[in-house]
């Protein structure tokens, strides 16, 4: 179990190709982003520099990266650069690949530092590949000579590809049970890298009317991506049919019960036939959620910590909290999170960071959010019923070893889904679409009991 003590490292990671001298950095807590890097025709290895930008002195750094094709493109080495240090073993294991340097005491200083260079070799190809470091570790030792380690979330992505070459990615359209003309339950797109795909014809399927696509946008394409046919019974409620993980259908259980009509429902971005539609519809009825502005609900946009607390604050009535005090510096009287984040505080739902902060305005990760839907379920008495087997996610080993468990419950629960590919994408921003659907089907739970 990784444990993590104090004031959480706000690192930055800056990461120069070595041939071809080209600067880049990712802001630790920031959304995960995108750069692509030319390789010129004819060279098969290369370096990246990784420059790490540390507030306080530190004893060592661990690194977790992933390559989208390892057939493409082989990580070799991690080299130390900064003054001492020791590798760590380098290992690879389910396609992630472990390295760092570590030393025995507190001996590196604070500040933008060159701490080593990752050696990539057997680019023989034209085609792109991704490289991701999915996880940074950065190791203190205290004063009772213990290593305590704090999780650094700056996902990074770097997609090298050759020059001169196009690049290409395929869209696949699943017809989710349908069949498009000429009887085939796939359609596959390609796209120049940052294009958008056009969907085919829709598809077809007997007893069922097509409900639009998930997801609903394919523009920027930046990989390889599914896309499936979400569909309503004929007959039956209203609102997209859901499946299970098998057809990588996510966020989108079937309905219980006959969604409202949409008199007065003012978004007009949340439309019937969205996965996300009587989810929205439920909390805005409930009064759990504001749109972000009159007519808006902004389903994909990411969602903060100060609207999720909200939210939960909202759900339990917005009790009283003139008692408790706020810890927060960064959470000043009068906000509309003001008191959610008191209330939460209090009663353990959420915590804040050991610089005093609770930062409301940053975006929350998908497994940040399993941990606060569970804190909020034992609060509530909630029981989280194994209500479906769970088996690991593609992408099970990027899920942080404290949050493993939170994501088990809720997903066995039906309270949470996966993305398509079998992915969770522990790392990736929650949505607002995405976090008004989990609480709507963790209430029902609730309401389901009473």
């Amino acid at each position: 179990m990784i444990k993590t003590r104090g004031i959480m490292a706000r690192a930055v990671v800056f990461l120069v190709i070595t041939s071809l001298m080209a600067v880049f950095a990712q802001p630790a807590l920031a959304a995960q982003v995108t750069e692509n890097k030319i390789i010129p025709a004819g060279q098969s290895t290369f370096g990246i520099d990784m420059y790490v930008n540390e507030p306080t002195k530190y004893a060592g750094i661990e690194f977790v990266l992933t390559i989208s094709d390892e057939n493409a493109l082989k990580f070799e080495s991690f080299t130390p650069k900064i003054s001492g240090a020791t590798a760590s073993p380098f290992q690879t294991k389910n396609g992630l690949h472990y390295f760092g340097f570590m030393a025995a005491a507190n001996d590196y200083a604070a500040g933008n530092t060159l701490v080593g260079t990752l050696n990539f070799t057997e680019y023989t190809g034209n085609q792109a590949v991704g490289i991701t470091i999915v996880q940074m570790t950065v190791v203190r030792v205290d004063a009772d000579n213990k290593s305590v380690k704090a999780l650094v979330d700056v996902p990074y992505a770097y997609t090298v590809q050759r020059s001169g070459a196009v690049v290409t990615y395929n869209v696949t359209f699943d017809a989710n049970g349908g069949t498009f003309a000429g009887g085939s339950s796939t359609e596959v797109i390609s796209v120049p890298a940052g294009g958008t795909a056009v969907a085919p014809r829709n598809p077809t399927k007997a007893g069922y009317t097509f409900a639009g696509w998930d997801p609903s946008n394919f523009t920027n394409i930046t990989s390889d991506i599914t896309v499936t046919a979400q569909w309503r019974q004929n007959g039956g409620p209203p609102g997209p049919v859901g499946s299970d993980r098998s057809v990588n259908v996510p966020n989108t259980d079937v309905p219980t019960t006959d969604a409202p009509p949409t008199i007065d429902f003012p978004f007009t971005d949340v439309k019937n036939g969205d996965w996300f539609y009587d989810d929205v519809y439920y909390a805005w009825e409930k009064k759990l959620v504001d749109g972000t502005s009159a007519s808006l609900f902004s389903p994909l946009s990411n969602i903060t910590r100060g609207q999720v607390v909200t939210i939960l604050y909202r759900a339990e009535g917005k009790p009283d909290v003139s008692e408790p005090d706020n810890q927060f510096i960064d959470v000043k009287a009068g906000t509309y999170y003001t008191e959610a984040v008191i209330w939460a505080t209090a009663n353990e739902i959420v915590k804040g960071y050991g610089d005093g902060t609770y930062r409301p305005d940053q975006f929350i990760t998908r497994q940040e959010l399993t941990a606060i839907l569970c804190r909020y379920a034992d609060f509530t008495g909630t029981e989280l019923t194994e209500l479906r087997k769970y088996e690991d996610f593609a992408d099970q080993a990027v899920i942080y070893e404290y949050a493993r468990e939170y994501v088990k419950a809720l997903y066995m629960a039906e309270v949470i889904n996966g993305k398509p590919n079998n992915r969770f994408d522990p790392l990736g921003n929650a949505t607002r679409a995405e976090f008004t659907a989990m609480i709507h089907r963790l209430l029902n739970l609730t309401e389901t009991e009473v």
